[in-house]
This record gives structure tokens, C-alpha cells and sequence, in this order.
């Protein structure tokens, strides 16, 4: 083997262990952080920072204070995620879905809800936001059978 060949398979590993190094450090500090409470979990999988997107959601929501795995496994069920589901492959919908059920329940934190939602939502004892836009009034839930039928639904 040449020198050139050694040197350039010496280096390859090399740069995977400082790449994974990189990451490792990047997770930890996310997870101080949220921890700290100086992000939330909400903010870091809504912009998913790129060194922490293979990390399983279920070790993020983990991180935050008062959380462990137990709460974290009933939270993503009720989402309907994986647990082992990285951060950068869940969809903008999954996303938006997380961030939403997680806004309640960061650590006693106000949160400001947008200007189009406020005075129209609902924050329930169990920490779900409830958009009171689309109430339907109970004659419209006792006739909501009939409609379905009469339109072959």
C-alpha cells in the first residue's frame, strides 16, 4: 500500500469520529438546554437543528424537566409516534402536531397562541388545546346520522 492510500484510509475514520463527536456534543447541549428550560422541545422539532435529526424523538421530549421515558412513551401514543422515530424524519404535519400538544405543558410557561386562534381556543385540564371554532351544537351532532345517510356516506 502507498503512503497515499494509508493516509487516506487513516483519515476517512477519522472523520467519522469527529463527525460523530460533533453530533454527540450538539444532542447534549439541546438536551441541557431544553432541560435548563432555555428551548423548548416545541422550538427544537419544530426547527430541528440539523446535527440533532437522527435523534429519536422519544430521548427529546426525555430531556425536558419532570418528563422520563414512562411520560414520554404515553405522550407519543397519544400522537400516535414512535418513540425510536428520529426528529428529522417526522413530517411538517407531525411536526405541527407534537408542537401543539407540547405547548400546554411546557414547564408552566405562558406561550402566546396566534392572533387568529386567540379568544377561540380552549385549553383543557389535560393540557389539549381545543379550537372552539368548529363547535357543533348538540342538534347538529344528533342530525349529523341522518345527513351521512341521506348523502351515502
Amino acid at each position: 500500500m502507498s503512503e497515499m492510500t494509508t493516509a487516506a484510509a487513516h483519515s476517512q475514520p477519522l472523520r467519522a469520529l469527529e463527525l460523530a463527536n460533533r453530533v454527540r456534543r450538539a444532542r447534549a447541549e439541546l438536551k441541557t438546554r431544553i432541560g435548563d428550560g432555555q428551548v423548548s422541545a416545541a422550538q427544537a422539532i419544530l426547527t430541528c437543528p440539523p446535527d440533532v435529526a437522527s435523534m429519536p424523538i422519544g430521548q427529546l421530549l426525555a430531556s425536558q424537566r419532570g418528563w422520563g421515558d414512562v411520560r414520554s412513551r404515553a405522550f407519543l401514543a397519544r400522537a400516535a409516534v414512535r418513540e425510536d422515530k428520529s426528529i428529522g424524519s417526522l413530517t411538517g404535519r407531525q411536526r405541527r402536531a407534537i408542537a401543539s400538544l407540547l405547548m400546554p405543558t411546557v414547564s408552566g410557561a405562558q406561550f402566546e397562541l396566534p392572533r387568529a386562534l386567540q379568544g377561540s381556543t380552549q385549553v383543557s385540564e389535560e393540557g389539549e388545546v381545543r379550537d372552539l371554532r368548529f363547535r357543533a351544537s348538540p342538534a347538529a351532532l344528533r342530525a349529523a346520522p341522518d345527513r351521512l345517510a341521506r348523502t351515502g356516506c
